[in-house]
């Protein structure tokens, strides 16, 4: 819970957090138009979500590649710079 905390001086007030609950999330400061926040990237949930998606490409392709008789596979191979443009 926030409350604001009359005070004498320009700034008219303070805010203070009460409870056990602290700041979370992304926050800005005033004076310096800095942003910061406490986040940390949970890199073991992006690799889980990002893997299956890989692989689930990479099949179709290779099944595309498949069904063609890899001609997709040969197009690639072609010199340069007919290989790399189909890319």
């Amino acid at each position: 819970m926030v409350h604001i905390v009359p005070g004498g001086g320009r700034g008219g007030g303070k805010v203070v957090m009460i409870g056990g609950e602290g700041s979370s999330g992304p926050r800005c400061s005033i004076r310096t138009q800095n942003m910061y926040s406490d986040a940390v990237p949970d890199y073991l949930r992006m690799v889980a979500l990002n893997v299956p998606a890989a692989l689930l490409v990479l099949g179709f392709v290779f099944a595309i590649d498949d069904i063609t008789g890899f001609e997709i596979t040969e197009a690639i191979e072609l010199p340069p710079p007919y290989g790399p443009l189909l890319l």
